[in-house]
């Protein structure tokens, strides 16, 4: 089963902050989780609901309902965590 994608207003500002070519990259990744959520990782902690998926070395913070797939946050991997709010 592939899940749907949609981007969260925050989360299409934080991609939209990233080179093209970076976008592109996170948005091929994405297609790629939308077959795969194993390709994703829970997270912990204050971001528990919420999972990862590493796409090179920028991060994307996503949640899942029903068929959807939210992205909530995009980022380097330096300080995407601390960043995203939640």
């Amino acid at each position: 089963m592939e899940f749907s994608i949609r981007f969260t207003e925050e989360g299409r500002e934080t991609l939209h902050k990233l080179h093209i070519e970076n976008q592109k990259r996170i948005k091929a990744g994405l297609k790629e989780l939308s077959k795969n959520l194993k390709l994703g990782k829970e997270l912990t902690g204050r971001l528990t609901g919420f999972s990862s998926i590493h796409i090179g070395k920028d991060r994307a913070i996503y949640s899942i309902e029903g068929n959807t797939i939210f992205v909530h946050y995009v980022g380097n991997r330096k300080d995407v965590y601390n960043k995203f709010k939640g």
